[in-house]
């Protein structure tokens, strides 16, 4: 599937800059499932070999190794968790979305449903530029506020390693304010000024109607 496949647009999508157009099939026919049968779902693709190219990219060599990940797709989804629609009662151990606490995304897709809905959260969002992609929905495009931008995924990982030690990046960087000498009303001035804008947050949040994404 297909049959007869676009040559040049397989040759783009192995050199690195084109898009597999039948990896996006098959993700679509598994969210399709997941979402009407509520079950885990998952694809893998059954591919004949191909001549192997010099300039192939790193990032689709899987694919050239092994021409299908059927077998570990299936050991894997052996061990995948049940999916709730929200209505069951929850028990000890389950996930939900609030329970995420960063995700780590392409600079270039920031649009998708999944990065949607944590955007204005508490979840910290990391956008990696150095991976590009054939969407340009960046995070400037959206006017999102509170997306971390990184060069790659050293950065992110280190990121990462900051946000759970409850470190604030900030402070890892030369950008640091410098001392200055404090007395007790403008320590008292800046604690009032602080707390200005999480009173007005704390009202908004109680007058708000919870909506589901």
């Amino acid at each position: 599937m297909p049959d007869d496949e676009d040559e040049e647009m397989l040759a783009e999508y192995r050199a690195g800059s084109g898009v597999d157009s039948v990896g996006g099939v098959e993700a679509v026919i598994s969210h399709l499932i997941t979402k009407e049968l509520q079950l885990p779902c998952a694809h893998a693709p059954a591919l004949g070999p191909i001549d192997l190219e010099p300039e192939l990219s790193p990032r689709t060599c899987a694919e050239e190794l092994g021409h299908t990940f059927l077998p570990c797709v299936l050991v894997n989804l052996a061990r995948a968790p049940a999916l709730l629609d929200g209505s069951e009662r929850p028990l000890p151990g389950d996930l939900w979305s609030d329970d995420i606490d960063a995700i780590v995304v392409p600079a270039g897709a920031c649009g998708g449903a999944a990065v949607m809905a944590r955007l204005g959260t508490r979840s910290l969002v990391v956008a990696v530029e150095e991976n590009t992609c054939a969407l340009d929905v960046s995070a400037a495009a959206l006017r999102a506020s509170g997306v971390v931008v990184v060069n790659n995924y050293m950065e992110a990982l280190g990121l990462l390693a900051a946000h759970k030690a409850g470190v604030n990046p900030a402070c890892l960087t030369t950008d640091v304010a410098s001392i200055r000498e404090l007395s007790v009303d403008d320590v008292a001035e800046d604690a009032h000024q602080e707390a200005l804008p999480l009173a007005a947050v704390g009202a908004t949040v109680g007058a708000a109607v919870p909506q589901e994404v």
